[in-house]
């Protein structure tokens, strides 16, 4: 039931927030705001967006390569389609790899203001199996809110999202996962930004006994790096705070195309 409850939320929304967000001015170019590592972007716009993974965990390590196209379909809704690629190397065992769940993501403007320099997005994303012989084959759902705002040369994003697993190919209880996230940063010139990230990840529902209920805190250093207006890479280490974790670290590195 709870599931169903979500879906009808998400699909509320999808019809909501249009409604909401064509009653702005559709000519008010959107708030710049940075690339963050592990949060979502508070802005509608269209890129290609490529990011790579690297985790070291107690299992194996594990790489994801994911290619991701964000449209902005109007000025209030954007598209996003991702299609994963997974390595996985779980220590003395044979290293696996192939394609991961496709993520297909809508976001929706709620609120802006250049005013005060303020920007909320509301959505959701769906996460299916590739149908190909995938490492994964889950079904869920996840709806979100992030919003952004600037002082400056100050950027400050928040991301808030709730995950359920509608459907797994493994046995035991569907996941249930509320993450949450606080990201800042800082441009020391034109083209180079420094930023810190804060994310906190409960499993609320599930089979890992090691997680559940149980709260995991993560800290990312990182960079953004603007070769370009339209071209931004970016780099960061995420780093667990507390023992309790789904891994020792990761590396991320991201390269935005916006066109």
């Amino acid at each position: 039931m709870r599931a169903w409850a979500m879906l009808t939320a998400a699909l509320a929304l999808f019809f909501a927030a249009p409604v909401s967000a064509a009653e702005k001015e559709e000519s008010e170019e959107d708030v710049e705001f940075f690339y963050p590592l592990t949060l979502r972007r508070p802005v509608i716009e269209t890129l290609f967006d490529f990011t790579a993974r690297h985790q070291k965990g107690h299992d194996g390590r594990e790489t994801e390569l994911a290619p991701e196209i964000e449209l902005a379909v109007f000025p209030w809704w954007k598209v996003a389609v991702e299609l994963p690629v997974l390595i996985q190397n779980p220590g003395h065992r044979t290293t696996l790899g192939g394609i991961g769940d496709m993520g297909i993501e809508n976001s929706f403007m709620l609120f802006k203001s250049h005013e005060h320099q303020i920007q909320l997005l509301g959505g959701f994303e769906l996460k299916l199996p590739s149908g190909a012989k995938t490492l994964g084959g889950e079904t869920a759902i996840e709806p979100f809110l992030v919003g952004g705002v600037r002082f400056g040369p100050v950027h400050v994003i928040a991301d808030y999202g709730y995950e359920w697993t509608l459907h797994s190919p493994e046995s035991g209880p569907r996941s249930q996962e509320l993450s949450a996230g606080l990201a800042a940063a800082y441009e020391l010139t034109e083209r180079f930004l420094t930023l810190l990230e804060l994310k906190t990840v409960r499993l609320v529902r599930g089979s890992d006994h090691d997680l559940k209920g149980k709260q995991q805190l993560y800290l990312t250093p990182g960079i953004n790096f603007k070769f370009t207006d339209e071209v931004v890479l970016r780099y960061g280490v995420e780093l667990p705070v507390r023992s309790v974790r789904e891994f020792d670290y990761a590396l991320n590195l991201g390269l935005s195309w916006e066109f």
